[in-house]
């Protein structure tokens, strides 16, 4: 799927709250509209695309009820995910895999 096929609700539309370039993929957090109440099974918004856009995986949310992700770090090999509901999810920036999730104040 291309970048601009990807349908998610609220997504302010060509807008990134943050990318990093990884290798040959860019790791995005898409920016969304938080005044737009989410679905219930939130929203999906950090993706990796490759040079032509097409999408390559797109991270689980940490929890399954209203979530997403708002900030996103990448150190020691690893991409830290914080989602709306006070967790951190790490993220194998290679399959888009949570590899630990633990909630935070």
């Amino acid at each position: 799927m291309k970048l601009e096929d990807y349908n998610l609700p609220s997504w302010k539309e060509g807008k990134f709250r943050r990318q990093k370039r990884i290798d040959k993929y860019r790791i995005l957090l898409l920016s969304i509209d938080r005044t737009v109440p989410p679905p219930r099974e939130g929203r999906k918004n950090l993706i990796a695309v490759d040079e032509f856009d097409n999408i390559i995986w797109i991270a689980d949310l940490p929890t399954e009820i209203y979530d997403s992700y708002y900030e996103m770090k990448y150190k020691d090999g690893v991409i830290y995910g914080r989602s709306s509901n006070s967790h951190i999810a790490e993220i194998d920036p290679i399959t888009g895999k949570i590899l630990k999730k633990y909630m935070v104040r």
